[in-house]
């Protein structure tokens, strides 16, 4: 049997087998007749539209949590940071307060400051 009557027989094509498969060597090709569907190909190109304008606002979206996610960590930077410093400032103040009681201990003979002698 031909390949053609085989579809025909097959499918219950008839005489539309042949036309359809045109170029098919195989009753199981995996290449299908292009038909033209006005319809379908509009429902194609709405969905195309849609998919576009979808990935566009996942885009956005991804864009929009990267840029908050950054801003999160610069602002816990920027706080670490501040924090570091008024540690430091601390630090430095404590450590001239010291100095500074330090010298006005040492600048007196018996190292403690006494009042007005009245010899």
């Amino acid at each position: 049997m031909l390949s053609a009557e085989k579809r025909k027989d097959v499918y219950g094509l008839g005489s539309q087998a042949a036309t359809l498969y045109e170029g098919c060597n195989s009753a199981t090709s995996r290449h299908l007749p292009v038909v033209p569907d006005p319809a379908a190909e509009e429902r194609i190109k709405v969905l195309e539209e849609e998919v576009l304008r979808m990935r566009e606002t996942q885009e956005r979206i991804l864009q929009e949590r990267v840029e908050a996610e950054v801003q999160q960590r610069v602002d816990q930077e920027v706080s670490r940071l501040n924090q570091q410093n008024d540690d430091r400032f601390r630090s430095m103040e404590e450590r001239w307060m010291r100095m500074m009681s330090e010298m006005a201990l040492s600048s007196y003979p018996s190292g403690v400051p006494t009042p007005f002698n009245r010899d």
